[in-house]
């Protein structure tokens, strides 16, 4: 069976299968070794990033100016003027919940084997 044939069958499968096959797809991709090389790498800089701050090297912003060093760096993004837009529309809180709720089941289902 070719690649193209294997694609085609899998696209074929219901969501739910797809995205398992997925997972085990790019979980074959992904080693002990390659995990631990991450995890290696990552502690990594958790050390030097906490050893540029404690010498002073850098300092910590609060989320406020964290929220301002962005808006100004994202400041000519064109989707910028958009910032906002919705905030006052009735049903946005019930927006944010929709969204974090589906956040919460894709976070869900990637933990279910």
């Amino acid at each position: 069976m070719t690649v193209d044939e294997v694609r085609v069958r899998a696209l074929e499968l219901p969501r739910e299968e797809r995205e398992l096959l997925g997972i085990e797809l790019l979980s074959s991709l992904e080693s002990a070794e390659t995990q631990a090389e991450v995890d290696a790498a990552w502690a990594e800089e958790i050390l030097a990033r906490s050893e540029a701050y404690r010498s002073g090297k850098v300092q910590a912003l609060d989320a406020a100016g964290t929220v301002e060093r962005l808006r100004k760096r994202l400041s000519g993004h064109p989707w910028m003027k958009f910032e906002g837009v919705w905030k006052d529309h009735p049903e946005f809180d019930q927006f944010q919940q929709n969204v974090a709720d589906y956040r919460q089941s894709l976070d869900v289902s990637e933990m279910e084997p």
